[in-house]
């Protein structure tokens, strides 16, 4: 019995030593795991720090003033957009318009946007009027506002018909100001129909010195056979010239007849 309590005991013993070695060689083996783990972990920080120190040397209040102002262009680009959409939506225009109108400066979109007012609302297509009055805002960005030119005499001739002093009549230009003077201004309908049908300074004066009547027709009746044209110059005088000769004669003229011009 002694024996085998002895023998009992020893195994005991040596189970009790097995398990405490591979309780520390588990131990060290974890420890070890865990070690490499940190120190992997710490060269992963240092080596993100050093990169992050070398390609931005922004602060973090500047950082996020550069994400605030990414945001704030995306938001603006977005109301931009639908500026656009809302605005082609209430005035109908084709594609070729469309583009020249969002390929446009920003300053002359904001201009075009707020200040676009035709003669009537809810038309099929204001393709024309739209290039037109885009190409006028760029014009008078390019080229600033024009100086006012000397006055116009105005004699009476014939039958109605009105001839200017060349010596004091302005000098003839294309690009105009939509802006400049009361009846140039396009929330006038001479002004709405000189940004419709662009003409140079002889031309829009004629049609200021006529009658009102003979305003009236010409607004009313003038019907190119092509709109969105650059310059109407001569068309206008001409049919100015033979409205006034009408009216001189004493002969019926009709507004809103639509009759179409020839250019």
């Amino acid at each position: 019995k002694l024996r085998r309590r002895e023998r009992r005991r020893e195994r005991c013993e040596r189970g009790r030593a097995r398990a405490e070695r591979s309780g520390r060689g588990g131990r060290e083996k974890d420890g070890g795991q865990h070690r490499r783990a940190r120190e992997s972990r710490e060269r992963d920080s240092r080596d993100r720090g050093d990169s992050r120190s070398r390609g931005d040397s922004r602060g973090p209040r500047e950082r996020g003033n550069r994400r605030g102002r990414g945001r704030n262009n995306n938001n603006n680009e977005t109301i931009r957009e639908s500026e656009f959409e809302n605005f082609r939506e209430r005035y109908p225009m084709d594609e070729r318009a469309y583009a020249t109108l969002t390929g446009a400066p920003p300053e002359v979109q904001s201009v075009v946007l707020s200040r676009f007012k035709p003669r009537s609302e809810g038309d099929d297509d204001y393709s024309a009027l739209v290039m037109t009055f885009v190409r006028a805002v760029m014009n008078r960005r390019e080229h600033g506002p024009r100086p006012p030119g000397p006055p116009v005499n105005r004699r009476e001739h014939g039958r109605g018909q009105e001839e200017y002093n060349h010596e004091e009549k302005p000098a003839a230009k294309r690009d105009h100001d939509p802006q400049d003077g009361e009846d140039d201004d396009e929330s006038t309908p001479l002004g709405s129909f000189r940004l419709r049908y662009p003409m140079d300074d002889r031309a829009f004066s004629a049609l200021q010195q006529a009658s009102s009547a003979v305003q009236d027709v010409v607004i009313s009746d003038f019907k190119p056979r092509r709109e969105g044209e650059d310059d109407y110059s001569a068309l206008v005088m001409s049919f100015v010239r033979a409205v006034q000769t009408r009216v001189g004669a004493g002969r019926p003229v009709s507004r809103g007849g639509g009759a179409r011009n020839r250019d």
